[in-house]
């Protein structure tokens, strides 16, 4: 864990992306080279990484697979990261290590290695992140890279119920990690699932007026943020399901028998210094 902060301006996007795999032959370059085409299309457009940049798979790992890599030396893959992200590097907020990252950590920190070339804050395995305007707090950023040891699935019949159930899931992974933070985000899981406030209504009693009706109120800084009137999201990845044309080779993901996401990843505005929304950027 980390404790970091970065300035922003008032009106601004952050990109959250993650999960981007490279070096593996299911890495979505397209998508992946849509959104910083995005990203570099307007200085107010920032971005930050939640791991797993790159596939990071030994040639001697029992699981290496040389049909479902591009390229098989992590270090190359490392430094296609660093090529891939040079040209946004300036607004680049934070780099995360992933799983992948810290199966080789016996031979240093490649996570780290990444984002010092890039000059970019190292953020561990998570962070959070104090975003301020003109050195003062807009609001605080959890983002964590996810549960290394498990995923998060619903098998309930109903796509709605199962889209449900998945949302309570990653709100309940993360509303207890850090109470101070308006926004919490998770990667790993490869799905993109956003969850809103729920500014729940209730009743009070207004003296010569009556019983009023009104809504629980939020703020996005303080000791304590309620719950439920934060904002969460698992952030997508770029890892297809399904190799391209001319790729005879079966992912994990396939031989595991997963079901397809949504490729691409999470949109964090702000509007006068607060946050109007976190919306999905699909590839």
């Amino acid at each position: 864990m980390r404790r970091l902060s970065y300035e922003l301006p008032l009106n601004c996007e952050i990109v959250c992306l993650g999960d981007t795999h490279i070096g593996s032959v299911l890495h979505y370059r397209k998508g992946l080279e849509k959104v910083i085409d995005y990203i570099a299309a307007d200085p107010s457009r920032y971005w930050l990484h939640m791991g797993d940049m790159i596939e990071a798979i030994r040639t001697d790992d029992p699981r290496f697979d040389a049909g479902t890599v591009s390229e098989p030396i992590p270090m190359r893959q490392a430094a296609d990261v660093i090529s891939v992200f040079s040209r946004i590097a300036d607004r680049g907020i934070v780099m995360l290590d992933g799983n992948h990252e810290l199966k080789l950590h016996r031979y240093g920190s490649l996570g780290q290695y990444m984002a010092d070339s890039l000059g970019i804050q190292y953020g561990t395995y998570s962070s959070v992140v104090s975003f301020l305007h003109d050195g003062s707090l807009l609001f605080r950023g959890f983002f964590w890279h996810g549960p290394a040891s498990g995923s998060i699935n619903s098998h309930a019949k109903d796509y709605e119920q199962r889209m449900a159930n998945m949302r309570a899931a990653i709100k309940m992974r993360m509303k207890y990690k850090m109470g101070d933070c308006a926004v919490m985000m998770m990667g790993h899981i490869h799905k993109m699932l956003i969850v809103e406030p729920t500014p729940q209504l209730y009743l009070r009693d207004a003296g010569r007026d009556g019983i009023k009706q009104d809504y629980l109120k939020g703020t996005q800084h303080g000791k304590w943020i309620d719950p439920d009137l934060r904002w969460y999201a698992a952030t997508g990845s770029f890892y297809r399901l399904y190799p391209g044309a001319g790729k005879n080779v079966s992912s994990y993901a396939e031989i595991a028998g997963y079901d397809p996401v949504e490729l691409g990843c999470v949109v964090v505005t702000l509007q006068d210094g607060l946050i109007e929304g976190v919306r999905p950027f699909i590839v």
